[in-house]
């Protein structure tokens, strides 16, 4: 597990990253550009990431969140599907985020 720590607000993020480690620093990145739009956002994507998915590189958002699904994630698409459905009111801010995240690079 790799953790980013905000030292202005001592929030701590976390990611499980076991799996999938090619793309953890971006989701640490996600994850407190998200709680600055709303701790609940940056915890709902947490889970999101936690329980399966990865960040894939989008000529049009500059990222998409893409989910795992099987042994390693989610057991079918339905069940992301169902889980991520609370995000879409910061669709807006999300897809400012995921853009601002291919910046970093």
């Amino acid at each position: 597990m790799t953790v980013l720590t905000d030292f202005h607000s001592g929030t701590e993020y976390q990611d499980r990253y076991e799996f999938h480690p090619a793309d953890s620093e971006l989701w640490l990145r996600l994850f407190m550009y998200a709680d600055g739009v709303h701790p609940d956002l940056a915890a709902h994507l947490m889970w999101i990431r936690n329980t399966g998915a990865v960040l894939v590189p989008s000529d049009k958002y500059g990222y998409i969140i893409r989910p795992v699904i099987g042994v390693q994630g989610w057991s079918t698409q339905m069940e992301y599907d169902t889980e991520r459905k609370p995000l879409v009111k910061w669709q807006g801010q999300i897809i400012q985020i995921l853009g601002r995240l291919a910046k970093c690079i």
